[in-house]
């Protein structure tokens, strides 16, 4: 193929510009590894570029080495001149093997618009936005990314600073392939110019009116093809973008590729579960040398899954409806001004982990350990940061959360952003109600995993208050927010329902018991015990209903519950039950109350250390 880009380096205009230093230093030093920065960065590039409609859209990356005829067509047709100064792109393109990054969205915008930023439009003006300006906001509300920024990531992800981008978009009423190359070098001098200084960016692409633009149509998609970037098939349209020589920081590619498929399920989860019509709103892929590398599955990995369930809770409430069982959601209020600023789930979940992954493959973003924190995102839903709390002192148990923004207010936590959208800063805001609000939801947020830590005192009969000095050490003692091992208080059987005609015996019906919420933690004789309460409703016709409790204890590792226990394992004990007009009864698993209509009973179980334990209730009905 005979097609050649060309280079043309900028040159400080008389009233100056941005220098390509100037542009790598915009992105700051993030507190997060390369590979992460690049993860979010263009994962919230391609959601911000989504279609209109499109149920998903599809996101890969991955490395490769090029084979020697694509080594040849990058040397020979997209990189023909080399800048002299300022830039390793000539040493890297001299190596016998050379690595790439690819990067790939599909159900995307592609880079449309104009390719001159001096024209003006109405339209997007995504090309340049990414290759032109810098700093330029998205378009699009509620979007991932704010500042524009995160562009420079790709440059400073390459050894010789240097991408290759190939899009297909719209223009018109038609469709349009687009091709070009930039670099990000140092700023130089050059004598041919008269000693006029440039400021370091470089683009590759075909020469028009004394600027640089894209290589289009057919040629565009041949070049992309002899490099093996993905084609494009019928009317659809995306981006592809090639790092040279990307810095995986002393990482092989198969870790690094493992290291980014981690990242990607840490902050992106919320988009990999089904969700609305049961297809995943955003579809990723990682590979290496072609080959599929694994993606953790969100809702059946540890300690994701609590997280899932805790947005679920979320979106089930902010719709009117109720929250996963044991997960409680609660909204946040800003008072002045008045204004609701998001919801904020809590609940807890049984430990449980598989083998860890060695420090290559581990993401910077995954939690080692006990999960004791809260998913902060916007609406994209997008983790922002896991905020850290109080962590569970009690080895088989682990809490955990998540606060969504409200729409209303989501632009004023995105302006609260950093360029990594990695936290929220509200000392950067100008407007006062926006540095409120962002400042109020951090409070509550706080306060509220404080609270969910310590829970306020409760006295009982028999028994002594636990003092919340005590609670680092006591608490999580029984978890009701799941219902596998390690799984707390059961929800009561249904009611078995007497046949049309009001015939029968009691013998065919049971009575209906009602566990209800708020279980208390106490001490009783200076060992720790749950106070569990009870509304009885007798079967009709019955004289009595014969109540049953069934204790388990869940394993440390929290990989079981235990009916029946190894010997000398310690077990939960019934210490007593506790009835109207001060009814006491001593412990025992079976006890018989009259069928004196409803009733509140309360059932005291022993928690023995180190446990957390499954507190089962079953009612029968009792006839004379």
């Amino acid at each position: 193929m005979s097609t050649r880009l060309v280079l043309h380096s900028e040159r400080f205009s008389p009233t100056g510009g941005a220098s390509s230093a100037g542009i790598r230093n915009q992105l700051g030093r993030p507190r997060l590894e390369l590979l992460t920065v690049i993860a979010r960065e263009t994962v919230q590039n391609s959601w911000d570029a989504r279609l209109p409609g499109e149920g998903r859209i599809r996101f890969s990356i991955g490395a490769r080495t090029l084979d020697r005829r694509q080594r040849h067509v990058l040397m020979r047709n997209i990189f023909p001149e080399v800048p002299k100064e300022g830039l390793e792109l000539a040493r890297v393109l001299e190596s016998p093997n050379i690595a790439v990054l690819d990067i790939t969205d599909r159900g995307t915008s592609g880079l449309g618009g104009p390719t001159r930023a001096d024209v003006v439009t109405d339209d997007r003006r995504d090309f340049v936005n990414f290759f032109r300006n810098i700093g330029q906001p998205p378009e699009r509300l509620l979007g991932g990314g704010t500042f524009g920024f995160g562009k420079a990531v790709l440059y400073i992800a390459s050894a010789a600073r240097t991408i290759l981008v190939y899009t297909r978009c719209r223009t018109g009423k038609s469709i349009e392939s687009r091709l070009m190359a930039a670099a990000l070098g140092d700023q130089f001098t050059d004598g041919r110019w008269k000693q006029r200084p440039f400021t370091g960016r470089h683009w590759w692409g075909r020469m028009a009116r004394d600027v640089v633009e894209p290589l289009t149509g057919r040629h565009a998609d041949e070049l992309a093809a002899l490099l093996g970037m993905q084609p494009f098939r019928g009317n659809e349209t995306g981006t592809d973008i090639m790092v040279i020589s990307p810095r995986f920081e002393d990482r092989s590619p198969e870790q690094a590729m493992n290291f980014i498929a981690e990242t990607i399920a840490w902050n992106f989860w919320p988009r990999m579960v089904p969700a609305g019509a049961g297809q995943r709103a955003i579809e990723f892929a990682v590979s290496v040398d072609g080959m599929p590398v694994s993606l953790p599955d969100p809702a059946s990995s540890p300690p994701l899954h609590g997280f899932v369930k805790a947005l679920q809770s979320v979106h089930a409430v902010s719709k009117g409806g109720t929250p996963v069982a044991g997960w409680s959601v609660a909204e946040i209020r800003c008072e002045r001004p008045r204004q609701h600023l998001g919801w904020l789930c809590l609940g807890r979940v049984a430990f449980q982990r598989r083998s860890e992954k060695d420090d290559a493959t581990r993401s910077d973003t995954a939690l080692q350990g006990h999960a004791h924190h809260v998913a902060l995102m916007r609406q994209p839903q997008f983790v922002v940061k896991y905020l850290e709390g109080q962590e569970s002192p009690i080895p088989a148990a682990e809490w955990m959360g998540v606060f969504l923004t409200n729409p209303e207010v989501d632009r004023a936590f995105a302006t609260a952003e950093p360029p990594t959208h990695d936290d929220w800063a509200p000392r950067i805001l100008e407007r006062s109600a926006e540095k409120t609000f962002v400042n109020v939801a951090l409070t509550r947020i706080r306060d509220a995993m404080r609270d969910f830590m310590t829970p306020p005192q409760t006295e009982v009969t028999e028994g002594a208050v636990l003092p919340l000095g005590h609670l680092a050490t006591e608490l999580a003692g029984i978890i009701a927010s799941d219902r596998g091992p390690g799984a707390g208080i059961e929800p009561r059987p249904e009611p078995t329902r007497s046949r049309p005609g009001g015939g029968g015996s009691p013998r065919g019906r049971r009575p209906h018991i009602d566990i209800l919420p708020g279980h208390r933690l106490v001490v009783v004789d200076g060992a720790r015990a749950v106070v569990v309460e009870l509304d009885v409703v007798p079967a009709t016709g019955s004289t009595g209903t014969r109540l049953t409790v069934r204790a388990a204890v869940a394993t440390q590792d929290g990989s079981a519950v235990e009916i029946d226990p190894p010997l000398h394992a310690p077990r939960p004990e019934i210490i007593q039950w506790q009835g109207p007009g001060n009814r006491n009864i001593p412990g025992m698993a079976t006890i018989e109350v009259p069928a004196d209509g409803t009733e509140r009973w309360a059932v005291t179980v022993k928690i023995p250390d180190n446990t957390v334990v499954s507190v089962g209730i079953s009612g029968e009905a009792v006839t004379a």
